[in-house]
């Protein structure tokens, strides 16, 4: 009976073998992904709220500042027609959206800053439209002519009816500001 010598699979002499270094990395990816999404997302939530919010403040506080150059201008200037027929506002709103665009923008870090002044610019360019449409709407319910009001018994004219003006119906002489904007506009 012949007998054979069979070499175990591991003997100390021979130093064992793991697999090449990319086997081993691979092994454990899955591992090393889930622990670095995890802490990614420990890290995010951290933060996350309080930049957020400081996020939104600053956003919502730079589109009113927008909106708030807006309204100084028109209250100075009064509003402006491009042509006639564009808003001033939106103008500068796209110009400003424009250069948020820019690498000059990126690389000062203003392109939120730009992009929420642009749309302050908007939201006060809207403003102003549907306020002109109101007030031409309004303008257009009113019958095309006023009768001037008699004067006060005793041939003595009181008020603003002496101008040919209708007495307000609070019946104060304080006009209201869309009266007023109407007098002040008229030529």
């Amino acid at each position: 009976m012949a007998t054979t010598l069979i070499k175990p699979p591991h003997s100390f002499l021979e130093p064992r073998r793991l697999g090449s270094v990319m086997a081993r990395v691979g092994a454990h990816q899955d591992r090393h992904l889930r622990h670095k999404a995890r802490r990614q997302a420990e890290a995010s939530a951290k933060e996350s709220v309080e930049d957020r919010l400081t996020h939104v403040a600053l956003r919502s506080a730079s589109v009113a500042a927008g909106g708030l150059i807006v309204g100084l201008a028109q209250g100075h200037f009064g509003t402006s027609k491009i042509g006639g027929r564009v808003p001033g506002e939106l103008v500068v709103g796209v110009v400003l959206h424009g250069i948020a665009f820019t690498e000059i923008a990126d690389h000062f870090h203003l392109r939120p800053t730009l992009r929420a002044l642009g749309d302050g610019m908007f939201a006060a360019g809207a403003a102003t439209g549907g306020y002109g449409l109101t007030a031409k709407r309004a303008d257009q319910q009113q019958p095309q002519q006023q009768q001037p009001q008699p004067a006060a018994p005793g041939g003595q004219a009181k008020g603003p009816g002496m101008t040919g003006y209708p007495e307000p119906a609070s019946g104060g002489a304080a006009l209201s500001d869309l009266e007023l904007a109407r007098f002040a506009n008229r030529r």
